[in-house]
């Protein structure tokens, strides 16, 4: 939340996800008795108030229990987890109720960013699927001149790992590093920007994917 505060990433669409997932597939609507299922679908194993049918409709493990919770760090954004937030508080006197009243709650619900001012341009990220890796990212997404880039993921499983530099519109280009992945290991490389073989310049929209195994993940980047 911070990095959408800020302007670093997510947009409000990307906010609204995360609240329709704690909401909307976490939770079991009682608005007494709260109880949520992890965002993987595990966990919560206990019959509740209307959580036996939550638990058929979404048909998820119950091989762990209390795995999920209310989402507080989207209180900036709804009023719902602003509500379920409340419940927590006994005694309406408290000292934390009193700081969430005076500080959170003081203002209503909004998507306005706290930190970043201005027009603000955050990358579009197109969903890929990778069973293997959990995180993969550039840093920054948007590269100046003679300013290196650090692309970096992380993986589930080993495997060879492949990252390649794509046109905008899905050409290979070149191949800016070979190596393997190992399992729970993050993998980090920094580049230039410049073509590995030719040493060209690259200058425009383009596109870093990390391929391992049977899948592969993307993310924009900018050169000038």
């Amino acid at each position: 939340m911070e990095a959408y505060h800020y302007g670093v990433v997510f947009d409000k669409t990307d906010i609204q996800r995360l609240i329709n997932t704690n909401l909307n597939v976490m939770w079991n609507k009682d608005r007494e008795n709260p109880v949520f299922i992890s965002s993987s679908g595990k966990g919560a194993e206990r019959d509740t108030t209307g959580l036996a049918s939550f638990q058929r409709r979404y048909g998820h493990s119950s091989h762990f229990k209390d795995e999920g919770e209310l989402w507080t760090a989207l209180l900036d954004f709804d009023q719902t987890i602003r509500d379920l937030h409340e419940l927590r508080f006994k005694d309406k006197n408290s000292p934390g109720y009193e700081r969430y009243k005076n500080s959170t709650a003081k203002s209503p619900p909004s998507f306005e960013r706290k930190h970043a001012k201005g027009n603000i341009k955050v990358p579009i990220v197109n969903l890929t699927e990778s069973k293997d890796l959990f995180m993969a990212t550039v840093l920054p997404h948007n590269v100046k001149k003679d300013q290196e880039a650090i692309m970096v993921c992380k993986s589930w499983n080993p495997g060879e790992l492949k990252i390649d530099l794509y046109s905008s519109k899905g050409k290979k280009l070149a191949n800016l590093y070979t190596g393997n992945a190992e399992k729970e290991k993050t993998v980090v490389q920094t580049w230039n920007g410049k073509d590995p073989v030719t040493g060209k310049a690259y200058k425009g929209e383009y596109k870093v994917r990390w391929s391992i195994n049977e899948g592969y993940r993307e993310f924009p980047v900018v050169l000038n």
